[in-house]
């Protein structure tokens, strides 16, 4: 117990040296919410294509691509890249893609992108839907050996790049109000806070706050919004974003896939 107790401090007073008292005390509130009643807190995030062209350049290094949901099934084998043979069926369903930095053969870093609608389990437990002009980012990660390159960030300029040829013209994300790393870097990306969401419960079932900006560009909260995003799911499921089947690849890709993105060394 006492080695728990100076565990939480500790962490709580890195947070207050690192960001400033109004971060430790938000994690504090957020740590007792969570026991007391299930709290969860997200900040609604957004981000414009024509903000890309401030983005850094890719790192030569790496090759930026989507991934097929074989390759998904491939590199779920390895417990440490935190994927699964049922987020490979995302892909199969059409509406989900997994946008990757690679180096070699090894799976650097990643992100999801789905379309139209996301389920609660994917969004701090509140289901979300948005015009067909925005994907929703979520599941972002960074293998430990690569982290701090920035690859995160590079990932999601790039796939938002890619995405704009199927008309998809802008991303929204959910990030946990206490995460003030991932806050900064979204900050530096260019994108804007719309606001929090705050829900409590187990699953998200009481909402007691949306952010009016976030629903000003079309996105939408609730459980209304479950029941649609289960409709939109099992509808969407025959129609399928084209595929074509590249030379060298186990599996099939989306059509807007076709080529990966690689700078010149």
């Amino acid at each position: 117990m006492y080695d728990k107790v100076n565990t939480i401090c500790s962490q709580l007073s890195r947070t207050r040296h690192e960001f400033g008292w109004l971060s430790a005390f938000q994690a504090i509130v957020d740590r007792l919410g969570q026991k007391l009643c299930g709290l969860n807190v997200a900040q609604v995030v957004w981000l414009n294509a024509s903000r890309l062209d401030e983005l850094d350049d890719k790192d030569p290094r790496f090759e930026f691509r989507f991934l097929t949901a074989d390759q998904i099934r491939h590199f779920a084998k390895d417990s440490t890249l935190d994927l699964s043979d049922e987020m490979a069926e995302r892909i199969d369903a059409g509406r989900d893609f997994c946008f990757a930095a690679l180096e070699g053969d090894c799976l650097a870093a990643y992100g999801w992108y789905a379309l139209e609608c996301i389920e609660p389990e994917h969004n701090c437990n509140v289901a979300m839907s948005y015009s067909e002009q925005t994907a929703y980012m979520y599941k972002g990660f960074t293998h430990p050996d690569y982290r701090g390159l920035r690859l995160h960030g590079q990932g999601m300029g790039l796939a938002l790049k890619r995405l704009v040829d199927r008309g998809v013209t802008s991303l929204v994300s959910t990030v946990d109000w206490t995460n003030q790393p991932s806050l900064r870097s979204c900050d530096r990306l260019g994108y804007e806070r719309l606001g929090n969401i705050i829900a409590f419960g187990s699953r998200g079932q009481y909402i007691l706050r949306t952010p009016s900006k976030a629903r000003r560009k079309g996105v939408h909260f609730g459980r209304h919004v479950k029941r649609e995003a289960e409709v939109k799911r099992g509808r969407k499921m025959n129609r399928l974003v084209p595929e074509t089947r590249i030379p060298g690849c186990d599996g099939m890709v989306p059509a807007l896939d076709l080529l990966s993105d690689r700078s010149a060394a």
